[in-house]
């Protein structure tokens, strides 16, 4: 069974390698190096609105995650005199529209350089019973300035943006201080070609004078990952469009950059949390409406082991970090972005007037982009009352104009810029996560929910990610200034992650690690780290019975040690790994050799009898919990001879399962799917062990048994 196992690998590792080359030809990547994970689809032709799709997950590992759904940009120009039609060739005057939109959707981004990923160090070969996973088809670059980077170039048509070129590179870390956040760093050229060409540009040279704004949509954990059947993906005031996220701003001062050191020595911070209930918004003192509050987006369903259990305790946010002023020496424009605001995503943004298909005003006639009045909002206490949330947040004391919003996209609107024909402009942003433990979450919030926890005890503790979040920016923003000075983040850079190799093994799994090119073990090592989890190789799983999380089981400051057997396993239960290395006080990245394949352990078969064959548990029932294996419904069948076959028959006789046991261990595993893909009904059920022999081909006496268990679903 140990081989039909390994074929199944094959066969998936197969699956995986054409679906990694379908990404390449639609160009998705994804940056894992560290917690906040993010997923990027670069766009192609004719795709209005952005030039790459992307959603962001956090924690890196978990089912249930914080999703935070993006968009690169959302730009306007104001005028150019005159375009190139890409389509006809034609040349033609370009007429003010409302001086923001046209309704048409062709033109907008197109590729000129695909999306590519690089490394600071080669990513790990991983290997799980001979299995090897995740190949790598990116480029590696000793001289990277972080831990992972994408960088791709896309060249924007005349409708948005004007005809500019967009070079985008993506900044990850590993670190352990800055591995909750991600720097886009974009330089935009105004070269005006729009049939992508790259021969100049399609019209006479002109200044292009643009805004563009930046949105983002955080979705809680049930709206992501809640398609298990036991809940909607929405219930009380949430929808699909995550109208419990309570969407705010900040506006702090830097505490890792020096006062007046550089324009820019505060931050305003665009944010969204799972929230519901609350009015008034302050962190120290929090108002909430029992059970029917969301804040941290508890499991919903009672009587059932994941009552109120936190799905989403993160604060996610981002904020512009530079923006070039060229009209004062190219240093950065700290008024930038000119407001802060959130949208309604449906009536508001993708059918309202605010971010028209025809119509650019907003309903007083004011232009939405030219003048810095603030989107509409919604007053929490009221979902159907329209307001205006106030003035620019860059002119007021944020606590002035503190609203809560349910359910809306958060923006920073930035612009007007004027780029003369070849000149160019930088505009840097991050995105952030602050949170809690995650798996103190998950105990917080079983507590809040039986009542062991109130309310504002549960969302105070909650809000310790208002903070992280600030801290964790902020962090970023001293090491973009740093790299702006230097070419250098000053971020210590992790260790590589080493080579692991995983073996399944008679009362253990082996591991060994190690660096294929030696000049790769740092010289500052400390020490070698072994994490571990029981069943699935995502975190909080709804496979895993009980919660499990990779624990810490090992380690050793000996650099020349490279292998350990792990003889604490259970027998035949799924367990992952990831071996990290310490060195400086920094740690490798905990997801770069994480097994995505599960190794158990097992016992060498009998060799004269069948007298210890039993099946476990006997009998079988799907509601028993902690009693099962981490597969809700696999039962196991231990003792077996190294070579047999198995055939399992229903009480009246019929044959519905053959499984050849071929791997010379004294363990087989059965799903309870039957030889037509059926699960099989509560029952009695007949097991009967023939052609046993030992893996000389030697037969075992009287090698024929009969086993009786039952299955109650």
């Amino acid at each position: 069974m140990r081989i039909l196992k390994s074929m199944i690998y094959l066969i998936i590792f197969s699956l995986l390698t054409g679906i990694l080359h379908v990404s390449v030809l639609a160009q998705q990547k994804t940056i894992n190096i560290g917690n906040l994970h993010m997923t990027i689809n670069q766009k192609f032709d004719h795709i209005p609105w952005t030039e790459a799709d992307w959603t962001a997950t956090y924690p890196g590992g978990w089912y249930h995650r914080e999703l935070l759904v993006g968009t690169e940009y959302r730009g306007a120009m104001d005028e150019i005199e005159y375009y190139t039609d890409r389509t006809t060739g034609e040349t033609d005057f370009y007429p003010r529209s409302g001086g923001i939109w046209t309704t048409e959707y062709t033109g907008y981004s197109y590729t000129v350089k695909e999306m590519v990923e690089y490394r600071k160090y080669p990513p790990p070969e991983v290997v799980v019973d001979g299995i090897p996973q995740r190949p790598y088809l990116g480029e590696v670059d000793p001289n990277l300035p972080c831990d992972q980077m994408l960088s791709w170039v896309n060249q924007t048509g005349r409708f948005v943006w004007g005809g500019a070129q967009h070079k985008i590179k993506a900044y990850a870390f590993a670190h352990p201080d800055y591995d909750d956040i991600i720097i886009f760093d974009y330089t935009v050229i105004n070269n005006l070609d729009w049939d992508i060409t790259q021969e100049g540009p399609d019209g006479p040279p002109q200044t292009i004078r643009i805004w563009f704004t930046k949105s983002l949509t955080p979705e809680p954990s049930r709206r992501a990952y809640g398609g298990d059947g036991l809940y909607p993906y929405s219930y009380s005031n949430g929808t699909a469009y995550g109208y419990d996220t309570w969407v705010s701003y900040m506006i702090r001062e830097s505490e890792t950059v020096p006062p007046a050191s550089t324009p820019r020595d505060s931050l305003l911070i665009q944010y969204g949390v799972d929230a519901d209930a609350p009015i008034v918004w302050d962190p120290a003192a929090l108002i909430t409406a029992g059970k029917d509050n969301d804040f941290g987006d508890p499991y919903p369903v009672a009587d059932h082991p994941d009552a109120g259990k936190l799905l989403s305790p993160a604060y996610i946010g981002f904020c512009t970090y530079h923006l070039t002023d060229l009209n004062n020496n190219r240093q950065d424009d700290p008024t930038q972005p000119f407001f802060s605001g959130s949208n309604d995503i449906v009536t508001e943004l993708w059918s309202g007037p605010l971010w028209p298909h025809g119509e650019p005003y907003i309903d007083d006639g004011y232009p939405f982009y030219t003048n810095p009045i603030p989107p509409l909002r919604y007053d929490a206490s009221d979902p159907n009352e329209l307001l205006y949330a106030g003035e620019n947040p860059w002119t007021l004391d944020p606590d002035v104009d503190h609203r809560n919003v349910l359910g809306r996209t958060m923006l920073q609107n930035h612009g007007p810029i004027e780029i003369a024909y070849g000149d160019s402009i930088r505009w840097v942003w991050a995105i952030g996560v602050g949170s809690m433990n995650p798996v103190e979450a998950v105990e917080l919030g079983k507590r809040w929910w039986n009542d062991e926890v109130t309310d504002e005890e549960k969302n105070l503790t909650l809000s310790v990610g208002y903070d992280s979040l600030f801290y964790n920016l902020d962090r970023g923003y001293g090491a973009w200034i740093n790299f702006l000075n230097t070419g250098s983040f000053g971020i210590l850079p992790a260790p590589p992650s080493p080579d692991l190799t995983t073996t399944s093994g008679p009362g253990y799994i082996q591991l060994d690690w190690g660096y294929s090119d030696d000049d790769l073990f740092p010289d500052n090592f400390s020490d070698w780290r072994i994490y571990r989890k029981e069943g699935h190789v995502q975190v909080d799983h709804p496979d895993d019975i009980v919660f499990k999380n990779y624990e810490l089981i090992w380690s050793t400051t000996d650099g020349n040690t490279n292998s350990y057997q792990d003889t604490t396993t259970v027998r035949g239960q799924s367990y992952h790994y990831f071996v990290t290395c310490m060195a400086g006080g920094a740690e490798s990245s905990k997801y770069d050799n994480r097994s995505l394949y599960g190794a158990s352990s097992f016992l060498s078969g009998e060799l004269a009898t069948l007298d210890e064959i039993r099946v476990v548990p006997n009998p079988f029932r799907v509601d028993a919990g902690t009693l099962n294996f981490s597969n809700q419904d696999e039962i196991k069948i231990f003792g077996l001879p190294q070579i047999c076959t198995l055939k399992i028959y229903t009480e009246s006789g019929d044959l519905i399962k053959v499984i050849e046991h071929t791997d010379g261990s004294a363990d087989e595993s059965w799903d309870q799917i039957t030889e037509t893909n059926q699960y099989i009904a509560s029952g009695v059920y007949i097991l009967f062990i023939e052609n046993a022999q030992s893996l000389d081909g030697t037969p075992i006496t009287d090698g024929q048994k009969f086993q009786k268990f039952v299955i109650i679903r």
